[in-house]
């Protein structure tokens, strides 16, 4: 259960270790809604929302993953239903995502300076 695509933590992870900024959204959707969780892949840049839904369409089948950026790279949402992360990777790459997204990322640098800073003013 822990390896589940639609599962939160496994499905940012993923994404992390490709090097996509992920900002978890919301997760606590009514237990009658199909969607599970809603994360932002890449914000300030692509800003692109993903949404899982789990057993939309019937029970057991495979999770759809709800693709949009404000029509910007997708003209309309896109649903990709796999049990595959590497489905997903490659979609995004395909549509133009890019991974190493500089904007919201602390680099190691001004993590130290942060953290300098921060024990000799308190």
């Amino acid at each position: 259960m822990k390896n589940k695509i639609s599962t939160l933590g496994y499905f940012t992870k993923r994404l992390k270790d490709n090097n996509f900024v992920v900002w978890k959204i919301f997760n606590k959707y009514a237990q009658h809604d199909p969607r599970v969780w809603t994360i932002m892949i890449n914000p300030g840049e692509e800003s692109m929302f993903i949404t899982c839904y789990v057993n939309a369409d019937e029970r057991g089948a495979d999770p759809i993953f709800e693709l949009h950026d404000g029509m910007s790279l997708f003209r309309n949402y896109a649903k990709i239903q796999t049990k595959s992360m590497e489905v997903i990777i490659k979609y995004i790459l395909q549509r133009g995502v890019q991974p190493d997204s500089k904007t919201f990322r602390v680099s190691d640098s001004e993590q130290s300076t942060t953290k300098t800073h921060a024990t000799t003013t308190g």
